[in-house]
């Protein structure tokens, strides 16, 4: 773990291979300011990836902000992870065929479709002000860090992008 409680995907392919994993990440941001992370299943002898993007609907009003999360903890996700019975990630299913990749889980916490960039956003009709919609700046975040783990382990051949909802 780094000095700043991050840990990097490479200590989890080494430490916790084939185990879902919550990747703090502080600069990653919920749409209260909140740092936030991603999940994470390596399987250091697969050379493809599944990066999946969680839906949980737009915040464009006062009403559709009450519907979606502002914030996302590692709690919050194991609680997602233990109340989904998710194909995805079960890598005992054989229906899953997904199953031996590498999974990458972006959590959906900033109202922004996984595509904003503003820091502090005003949402209009009597919705909340000074939010980080900054799915965008999270989205490419994981993707740095997917890119130096895999162009240290030997590259892809796959990848498939998914998601539900506002991650759809």
């Amino acid at each position: 773990i780094s000095e700043n409680n991050e840990l990097s995907l490479q200590q989890i392919a080494t430490d916790n291979p084939n185990i879902i994993t919550w990747v703090p990440r502080e600069d990653m941001k919920s749409r209260n300011g909140d740092g936030m992370g991603y999940g994470a299943l390596l399987n250091p002898n697969s050379d493809k990836l599944l990066i999946f993007l969680d839906g949980g609907g737009a915040c464009f009003n006062e009403l559709t902000c009450t519907f979606n999360l502002d914030s996302y903890t590692e709690d919050d996700f194991f609680s997602r992870i233990d109340n989904e019975t998710s194909l995805l990630i079960d890598q005992t299913n054989s229906d899953n065929q997904f199953a031996g990749w590498n999974f990458i889980f972006v959590p959906y916490a900033t109202g922004d479709v996984h595509s904003g960039n503003n820091t502090s956003a005003q949402v209009p009709n009597g919705g909340p002000s000074g939010q980080a919609m900054v799915g965008s700046n999270n989205v490419n975040i994981i993707l740095n860090d997917l890119k130096t783990y895999f162009d240290n382990n030997g590259g892809l051949s796959e990848i498939v992008l998914a998601g539900s909802s506002a991650g759809g």
